[in-house]
């Protein structure tokens, strides 16, 4: 699948996917493998040191997807640094490429 493949299969299926059980869902094993694995063939091949992090909750669904791409040169989670994110909008209707910023800047 490809990057737009996936971007829509998000979008259109979200707000359906999240009125059902959260556990051993197939669009939240999508968005941290499926489309974590697409990110990392597109940035890869020239980028060895990043890691992709895919996210819907734990344990219960979160308010919107998202998914991380953390240079582990730089930080090494979410709560620390800078890092590109896509944000999925809550109700399906969009996502943004962001630059995320965690609490603690080094």
């Amino acid at each position: 699948m490809n990057l737009r493949d996936s971007l829509y299969k998000i979008l259109s299926e979200w707000l359906q996917e999240t009125q059902k059980p959260f556990k051993d869902n197939q669009l939240a094993s999508f968005v941290r493998h499926d489309f974590a694995q697409v990110i990392e063939n597109i940035i890869s091949p020239n980028f060895q040191h990043f890691k992709i992090k895919g996210g819907v909750g734990a344990g219960n669904w979160a308010n919107i997807p998202w998914l991380s791409i953390i240079d582990e040169r730089i930080t090494s989670s979410t709560q620390d640094g800078i890092y590109p994110v896509f944000l999925f909008r809550a109700d399906g209707s969009g996502v943004y490429l962001s630059l995320g910023q965690g609490g603690n800047i080094p």
